[in-house]
């Protein structure tokens, strides 16, 4: 009886997991063609020259933010998840929010204090110093909205968080960035753009969330447990962006701006290998975090090992895509000239593709109390890559960069995952996995790969490879033992969604 109650436990948490994971992901596409919206928008109205101020401009926001949320957006919703009493739920979405503004202020007020310090040195334009003063007018209102999505995180609510995070937020900002281009308010226009979305954006996260807790009441207070869990992701998230930035510095400062604009290129391709794994992180933070105050480890091992194997399933086509018609890719996003960047996207899709069997490796070992092994593995993983840098890019150029990168990944990957199996015995990789793994290599990628090897490829060849690669992933899976028992759950899910009813793969699940 125990182990039907467990195993209906383990179903209703994975069943609640893909059904986020689909809704995050429509709302990572939602948010992303928004974002693209507004670059095309700023690059249309306004000059090169503006332009790059406005990039310098978000720089400094995304770093100031970084270091004003403190590791909050990670810590809110963890701590939330593991308390029941609305006083102590309430008290963690207080502690952080009060703490997090605090140190926005203070990092406001530094900036604006030397605003033409930096406007001088890094920035050219005549309204530099107004652009950069709004932005960070903005900073308190996006770190609030940050901790309002980190309270609605906590309660496992991915719909409020698609509606302010993806929709909200993003959509409103490029309306109101339209409207003031439309007045003539030239660069400014994308300040206060920015400064409205952030306060809208920090209001209804708290409408929202207010409907899940009242915000107003009795409040436990958990500050020193927060504040300690938080310290070391705030420098593991410095690490972190450090490590994806320093390829590109590194290179700048080793070859000449070709090679940095070819590998500028080959990177946001590959980063689209963790869509999917990025489309499980919202849930599984709280999720996780829920089971360890449980004392349910089984449990988080069981999800995750389903999840990862869920995620590489979806990877796949894209990982095999890029790998076999990279220079098709690149020429038909960027143009021909790009071609030359070919080796260096697949090998920094293999490293990518090494997170996405590691699973969210991050949320689990945040979850349950070991997120100093978090900036440990950061740590290491961006020594690594400086090393390899250093001695790589002299020699092998845009190549050598790659090979940093991946094989920090990689390395970056494999630490968290042995910290989990050898403190909790918790796996990404299960026996069904590995089968997967191994069978969709040898029938789809080195088909595949033979194939795109043996006939001309034109540009278009990544749509219908894409489209070869699915239904083959689709077909394998099924017909070759590599559904398990959980994996109905997919197919409800499915059905439920699309109203179409799939009785043949339905038969090939234990």
């Amino acid at each position: 009886m125990a182990g039907e109650v467990k195993n209906e436990e383990i179903k209703d948490d994975l069943s609640s997991a893909i059904e986020s994971a689909i809704f995050v992901f429509i709302g990572i596409l939602i948010s992303s063609f928004s974002g693209l919206a507004e670059r095309i928008t700023i690059a249309r109205f306004l000059d090169p020259g503006l332009y790059g101020d406005v990039n310098i401009a978000l720089a400094i926001l995304n770093l100031s933010s970084m270091i004003a949320l403190f590791g909050l957006a990670q810590g809110v919703p963890r701590y939330m998840s593991r308390y029941d009493k609305i006083e102590d739920m309430r008290g963690v979405w207080f502690t952080g929010l009060v703490f997090s503004l605090l140190i926005s202020g203070v990092v406001m007020m530094l900036f604006l204090h030397d605003i033409e310090l930096f406007t001088s040195n890094l920035m050219d334009t005549e309204n530099a110093k107004g652009l950069l003063g709004l932005f960070l007018l903005s900073l308190p209102f996006f770190v609030g909205m940050r901790i309002g999505i980190g309270g609605i995180r906590g309660f496992e609510n991915t719909v409020y968080r698609t509606y302010v995070k993806d929709i909200i937020y993003p959509i409103g900002r490029i309306i109101l960035l339209m409207f003031f281009l439309f007045l003539g308010m030239n660069i400014l226009a994308v300040g206060y753009a920015y400064l409205i979305a952030c306060i809208l954006g920090f209001i209804f996260a708290h409408i929202l969330l207010n409907r899940l807790m009242p915000l107003y009441g009795d409040v436990n207070y958990e500050s020193v447990e927060l504040i300690k869990f938080s310290l070391p992701l705030v420098f593991a998230s410095l690490l972190f962006q450090l490590l994806v930035k320093t390829d590109t510095i590194m290179l700048g400062y080793f070859v000449d701006s070709y090679e940095v604009g070819l590998y500028s290129a080959a990177y946001p391709i590959s980063n689209m290998m963790i869509l999917i794994l990025s489309a499980f992180g919202f849930i599984f933070l709280p999720m996780t975090s829920r089971l360890d105050s449980e004392d349910k480890t089984e449990n988080i091992d069981s999800i995750y090992k389903m999840t990862t194997k869920w995620i590489v399933v979806f990877t796949f086509p894209l990982f095999v895509t890029i790998i076999t018609v990279p220079g098709q890719i690149l020429h038909l996003l960027f143009g021909s000239n790009f071609t030359a960047a070919s080796t260096a996207l697949i090998i920094i899709t293999v490293g990518f593709f090494a997170r996405a069997i590691g699973g969210r490796n991050h949320e689990v070992l945040a979850a349950i109390g070991l997120q100093k092994y978090v900036l440990y593995s950061s740590f290491v993983a961006f020594i690594v890559n400086i090393l390899l840098n250093i001695i790589l890019i002299p020699q092998l150029g845009i190549e050598g960069a790659a090979f940093a990168s991946g094989t920090s990944f990689v390395l970056l990957n494999f630490v968290m995952v042995a910290v989990l199996s050898i403190k909790k015995g918790i796996y990404p990789v299960s026996q069904t996995m590995k089968r997967t793994i191994i069978t969709l290599t040898v029938l789809v990628l080195i088909p595949v790969f033979a194939f795109t090897h043996l006939f001309t490829m034109k540009i278009f060849a990544p749509l219908y490879i894409g489209i070869i690669s699915s239904v083959l992933t689709v077909a394998v899976v099924v017909l070759f033992n590599c559904l398990e028992e959980n994996d109905i759950i997919l197919v409800e899910v499915f059905e439920s969604k699309t109203g179409l009813k799939i009785p043949f793969i339905r038969s090939f699940i234990p």
